[in-house]
């Protein structure tokens, strides 16, 4: 189904989020789509999804004058069609750049950038001290204290278990 590789063809790339459509358009008397070896209908099977991944090639030139096969990847189905229409955008202004207005006000030619936002690494916080073991602490700052004894020989207990030493 795919043309032949000696044939003239007009290549870009379309991205949304995580997607990734690489497209290339074949203009010539053959249309259709072929997206991972299948159809439209059959990749897109919800129909608002097909009409978003065919509305670029609808409102430029022509849309019987192309046959379009694209790889897309990553992403979830919904942000490949944007993606796809976004290639599809971007490979008829090869074609024709006299389509960029047009293309540009319908707002095709927009990328969007968002994308999963890492975690932000945060700081390492200090060992946790119970409240009684905090009262025992500043109640009796002397080391010499019987109290101050048992709190420190607690805390190292609670130190040497996060560290996996068992005394």
């Amino acid at each position: 189904m795919t043309p032949t590789k000696t044939e003239k063809y007009f290549e870009a790339v379309g991205r949304r989020k995580t997607s990734v459509a690489r497209v290339r358009l074949f203009p010539g008397s053959k249309t259709g789509y072929d997206i991972n070896g299948k159809s439209l209908e059959a990749y897109f099977p919800i129909k608002e999804m097909q009409v978003t991944a065919a509305e670029a090639i609808q409102h430029g030139k022509a849309p019987e004058k192309f046959h379009v096969t694209a790889r897309l990847s990553g992403g979830g189905i919904s942000s490949q069609s944007v993606a796809l229409r976004l290639g599809i955008a971007r490979a008829l202004l090869l074609y024709d750049i006299t389509m960029r207005g047009k293309l540009k006000k319908l707002g095709f030619l927009k990328r969007d950038p968002r994308a999963k936002r890492t975690p932000q690494v945060r700081f390492q916080e200090g060992p946790q001290v119970s409240s009684v073991e905090q009262a025992l602490i500043s109640r009796n700052t002397r080391p010499s204290s019987r109290l101050a004894r048992i709190a420190q020989c607690i805390c190292s207990r609670k130190k040497a278990q996060k560290r996996g030493i068992h005394s």
